[in-house]
């Protein structure tokens, strides 16, 4: 009967401690990790460069007091920050049941336009009296919608074998934050031997660039010859970016199609193309105030004394799409850019202080613009103060006025041109042969 009752004893106990432990269990599997709310917030879309703040917020919608919460936040691939951390580690307090929270992270993202950009987030945390810790984790994608960054060729659209011949890669950035480390890398082009460059390169493919501040540019100008042979067709390529951890991130990419003539050739090779669209720069002057500014000083004008002046570019283009159009003039030594109208452009206005070249960039000029359709229009006003060697003539306000940009049909080039304009103001009726430099 004793042995009986020890029998039972250790049955009962055992289930006391199976139960027990069944308890505990069954709160660790009970409490789910989605009541947790966990989310990041930011922008869609953004500039590359821009800085872009991410909202992480996170809300407690069950009865446990989530104890000892760490946060992980991890910025997307490429992204500049202060200082150069973009995994970020912070330990929070204890969130109680219905709490809610945030907290901020700042970046500046970077890439090619169209990338998509990934942040990624991870929140850690032990309920109270559950042994189990449990980790929530969400992402928010940011795509690059546009990259301020300009990078051109200067370079002729048909080329003879065995000639040498010159041409630059024009950059610049409009980008609001330093860049540093860059680089310009050049693809092999076929046939092409490089002679010489400014700056010089070790391998003839990389150059190395000094920081570009906002509103900064500069080029390189290459010497080379096509050997015999080459096709007849060839294309330049150009990769803008930046080394980052021992990888070159391409920041922007420019092509340009160049035509081959081989002499050796007994019969040249004819290549049927589509017409190509025509695409124009108009580019005038004027004193007379209108809506946009009010201009000033002595007409005609005075060694010494400021007069301000409208330059408009208008670009008009008729049978295709033209992509990615870039027009840029030399503003003289004496002449200052003062102001730009609408307001809408002036990210797509850039005036390099080495050089003095301004430098308008449209993403995109339609088929009929200044026809059928209203064509692209800037104005910015300068201001120009004559000096002693100007007096007696006419003094130059904006030297000649290039259009360059790429057919969306044919994928080539296509280029226009204006004239330059001085103190003349032959499109100023009421101020038109005032110009003479007193």
């Amino acid at each position: 009967m004793i042995k009986n009752k020890k029998t039972i004893f250790l049955i009962l106990l055992a289930l006391v401690i199976l139960g027990f432990l069944g308890f505990w269990y069954y709160r660790d599997k009970v409490f789910s990790k989605e009541i947790l709310r966990f989310e990041i917030l930011g922008s869609e879309t953004t500039k590359a460069g821009d800085e872009i703040s991410y909202t992480v917020k996170y809300k407690n919608n069950g009865n446990f007091v989530l104890e000892n919460p760490k946060l992980i936040f991890e910025l997307p691939a490429n992204s500049l920050t202060e200082d150069s951390k973009t995994r970020l580690t912070k330990n929070l307090k204890d969130i109680y049941p219905g709490e809610e929270d945030f907290t901020q992270f700042k970046g500046r993202l970077l890439g090619k336009e169209g990338d998509l950009k990934v942040a990624h987030a991870w929140l850690s945390y032990t309920p109270k009296n559950l042994s189990a810790r449990y980790e929530s984790d969400t992402t928010f994608t940011t795509k690059i919608e546009t990259v301020p960054v300009t990078l051109s060729f200067d370079l002729p659209q048909k080329v003879e074998e065995g000639k040498e011949i010159s041409y630059a890669i024009n950059y610049s950035s409009n980008i609001d934050y330093p860049l540093e480390n860059l680089s310009i890398k050049m693809d092999a082009v076929s046939g092409f031997n490089v002679k010489s460059s400014s700056p010089a390169s070790l391998d003839n493919i990389e150059w190395k660039l000094a920081t570009l501040q906002k509103d900064q540019g500069g080029k390189i100008t290459i010497n080379g010859m096509f050997a015999s042979n080459t096709p007849s067709l060839v294309t330049f390529t150009a990769h803008f970016g930046m080394w980052q951890d021992g990888a070159f991130l391409i920041i922007k990419d420019a092509n340009y199609d160049v035509a081959i003539s081989n002499s050796l050739q007994d019969t040249p090779v004819v290549v049927e193309q589509k017409p190509s669209s025509h695409i124009t720069i108009s580019q005038k002057a004027y004193h007379a105030s209108d809506s946009n500014f009010e201009n000033s000083g002595p007409i005609p004008p005075e060694v010494g004394k400021p007069t301000s002046y409208e330059i408009i570019w208008q670009i008009s283009n008729d049978l295709h799409d033209v992509k990615e159009v870039r027009v840029s003039a030399i503003l003289p030594a004496n002449v200052t850019l003062a102001a730009i109208a609408p307001e809408s452009e002036i990210p797509n206005i850039v005036l390099d202080p080495a050089s003095h070249q301004i430098v308008w960039t449209v993403l995109n000029v339609p088929a009929g613009a200044g026809i059928s359709v209203p064509a692209p229009l800037v104005s910015f006003q300068i201001t120009l103060t004559p000096d002693v060697l100007m007096r007696g003539s006419a003094a130059s306000l904006i030297g000649a006025a290039t259009v360059a940009g790429q057919d969306t049909v044919t994928e080539t080039t296509v280029t226009g041109s204006a004239s330059a304009v001085d103190t003349t103001l032959p499109d100023d009726q009421g101020n038109s042969g005032g110009g003479i430099v007193k």
